[in-house]
């Protein structure tokens, strides 16, 4: 495995926030950083759950449970516009290019495949969050931003996270990143401030999962149990993750991770990440 050193000395970091308990408080933690993208969906606006606003200042608000308006903000976004190199060139085909337009719609809205099975999309409620999400990835993709540390704030059992709105699982989201190779491959420290992600009752316990989500992850952050909880001082966690993600120091993010032991901190950093794939797979 390839050790990717970080040089930058403001790291950039983008907080996804599922918990509508506690993303407002968490996302001060990040109010003084210069290099922070805070995705919280349409916030408490119940008129916009589910919705996005239009690039086109003329049209209103995008319906996201519908189809045709997936199909409009992903065609707004950009994403499958055929990619091009610094010189311009492109570097796919249209089919490329389509097929990819097509994967996200499927994720966001679901399918029926070919034996006429049924699978679900995202809960309409969190296409808002997602659709954020998505407008970051393009951004870094397109080499407008970076994004070399990541949050994920929510509830989990392990394999997912949600809040009120809805969840979406471990797997999705990276299948969702996958479309988006520069910025999936560019996080080197993945935050997970959720329960059981990183416990052996749920199978979690050395990562895996956000081996396969981040391959080039080099740090994971969460919890062998519950996670803090806003009053129980889930900000601090996500404040000393924030100040020990910065470098690439392990021996700075195991040390911070220990002061919060008591409440189920746990770090994996390096190699530790993932140790049950196969090296053929990594």
């Amino acid at each position: 495995m390839t050790t990717h050193k970080k040089t930058n000395k403001n790291e950039s970091v983008v907080y996804l926030g599922l918990n509508r308990d506690s993303r407002n408080q968490e996302a001060e933690v990040f109010k003084n950083e210069k290099n922070a993208t805070i995705l919280t969906g349409s916030g408490d606006d119940d008129d916009m759950q589910g919705k996005v606003a239009s690039q086109d200042p003329k049209k209103g608000p995008i319906d996201l449970s519908q189809p045709a308006g997936v199909m409009q903000f992903l065609t707004e976004t950009g994403v499958g516009n055929i990619r091009q190199d610094a010189k311009g060139k492109p570097i796919e085909t249209e089919k490329e290019a389509q097929a990819r337009i097509q994967h996200l719609a499927k994720l966001f809205g679901g399918y029926t495949d070919e034996q006429g099975q049924q699978h679900s999309g995202l809960e309409v409620s969190l296409r808002d969050e997602m659709a954020g999400f998505v407008q970051t990835l393009q951004k870094v993709q397109q080499g407008q931003q970076t994004m070399d540390r990541l949050v994920i704030s929510g509830h989990s059992y392990g394999d997912r996270v949600f809040g009120p709105d809805g969840e979406v699982t471990f797997k999705q989201l990276g299948s969702l990143m996958s479309q988006f190779p520069k910025a999936q491959g560019g996080v080197q420290d993945l935050m997970l401030s959720a329960c059981h992600t990183l416990e052996k009752g749920y199978k979690t316990q050395d990562g895996e999962q956000f081996k396969r989500m981040l391959p080039n992850v080099q740090s994971v952050w969460g919890y062998n149990g519950f996670s803090p909880t806003l009053a129980q001082g889930s900000p601090a966690h996500i404040r000393d993750w924030l100040g020990a993600s910065q470098g690439n120091s392990p021996e700075k993010l195991k040390a911070a991770a220990k002061k919060h032991s008591g409440q189920s901190a746990k770090v994996l950093t390096g190699n530790q990440i993932g140790n049950s794939i196969p090296k053929a797979a990594k």
